[in-house]
Parts: C-alpha cells; sequence; structure tokens
C-alpha cells in the first residue's frame, strides 16, 4: 500500500510487485517525473530523503515495501536485485 504523504494525507492505494507500475503510480498520483537525474524528495511516510528520480522507485521498494531478492544457491537475500544478481555470478554455493 502506498504511503506516499501529499496534503498531510496517506494516499493509501494498492501497489504491485513492480517497479515499472510503482514507478508509473509516482509520476500519474504523485507528479514524480521528468529526468532520471532530477532531485527529488521521498515523502514516503516517516522519509524525507532526497534522492535522483531514477531511483526513487528502487528506494522505495527495499526500504518501505522492504523488498528482497534471494540467491537460488544460497539463499542469501539482498534489497537489490542487481546486487543479488552480480552476487550470484561468482557464488561459491553454485559450484558445491
Amino acid at each position: 500500500e502506498c504511503a506516499w504523504i501529499e496534503n498531510g494525507k496517506r494516499c493509501g492505494q494498492p501497489l504491485l510487485d513492480d517497479t515499472r507500475k510503482l514507478g508509473m503510480h509516482l509520476g500519474d498520483s504523485h507528479g514524480i517525473q521528468g529526468n532520471d537525474k532530477k532531485p527529488v524528495t521521498c515523502f514516503w511516510e516517516g522519509c524525507n530523503r532526497k534522492l535522483q528520480r531514477g531511483a526513487l522507485a528502487r528506494h522505495i521498494r527495499s526500504r518501505h515495501l522492504k523488498t528482497r531478492w534471494a540467491c537460488n544457491n544460497c539463499l542469501k537475500t539482498y534489497s537489490r536485485r542487481d546486487a543479488m544478481k552480480k552476487h550470484t555470478k561468482g557464488c561459491q554455493a553454485a559450484e558445491a
């Protein structure tokens, strides 16, 4: 559920576990659009972190929605899919 605070109110719209759809929701419902390098503030409940627009959906998924990615070889988990993929390429458990 979206916990973006706007005009003192929590959004509350259901969110799917999909970065593209989350990005669309942020643009359509909260006006987060423009260049990926554009500085924005995360107005998720209790946050207010400043970051680049292109990193906002990833930030929300990892920090606020607590999405985790697991290595299929050793089951170690990561908050970012790209970090899990990098780990998996060299995971020693795959060779065991």
